[in-house]
């Protein structure tokens, strides 16, 4: 019995190495892609041409995708808070006469509301609220939604 068992362990022992995946090693890494800065040419700016080369199936789905929303938390200064006659009236006014501050009318129930100015600090929008407070004395700032500015397109 002995004998069978020795036998018998001496057989099965090595089981478990042979039941494991050989290791392959990994072949080397892929340079296809990689920008080589050559050490003459650190810190030197030479006008050049950047050629991007966009695969017709990701040029296809970015163009699907929809712009993304451009908004993010800031402030606005709200001058006006009532019918909506009365703010689009005002509305109009203060765009001719700031016609370089955007300015939005929001309904909230049952008024509608009249906020000007997109700054992403309250520093800013206080430092707009001076320059309102003479036109428009009971204005104040408020935490808002504010559009980003737009890049130009080429």
């Amino acid at each position: 019995m002995g004998k069978h068992l020795l036998f018998l362990s001496a057989f099965l022992a090595p089981y478990p190495i042979w039941a494991q995946e050989p290791i392959v090693p990994l072949d080397t890494p892929s340079t296809e892609g990689v920008v080589q800065v050559l050490p003459n040419q650190v810190g030197r700016q030479t006008p050049g041409e950047l050629i991007v080369n966009v695969p017709d199936q990701l040029a296809a789905f970015l163009r699907s995708v929809p712009e993304l929303e451009r908004v993010q938390h800031g402030f606005r200064v709200q001058i006006f808070l009532g019918s909506k006659v009365e703010a689009t009236k005002l509305r109009a006014q203060f765009l001719q006469a700031h016609p370089d501050i955007p300015a939005y009318l929001s309904y909230m129930a049952p008024n509608f509301r009249l906020r000007v100015g997109d700054s992403r600090d309250r520093v800013g929008a206080e430092r707009l609220r001076q320059e309102l407070r003479v036109e428009h004395p009971g204005c104040y700032v408020v935490p808002d939604r504010i559009e980003m500015p737009r890049l130009p397109e080429e």
